[in-house]
């Protein structure tokens, strides 16, 4: 029996890597305009992007 819950853990593994992604439910977000969305979207590029920098920054100051 223990091959065979190996062999579920194992199949759960996969399927939850492929489960999840970086996308969302527009239906989550309620009743909101196009732009509205699009500008979420953009902000949420530019914070990820500055985010990046800053711990590149912080990165090179500590070595």
């Amino acid at each position: 029996m223990p091959d065979n819950m190996a062999l579920i853990e194992e199949r759960l593994k996969l399927y939850m890597i492929n489960l999840w992604s970086r996308s969302y439910y527009m239906g989550t977000l309620g009743n909101m305009s196009k732009e509205v969305v699009e500008r979420y979207i953009a902000n949420q590029r530019t914070t990820k992007s500055n985010a990046d920098h800053l711990s590149k920054e912080n990165s090179a100051l500590r070595h």
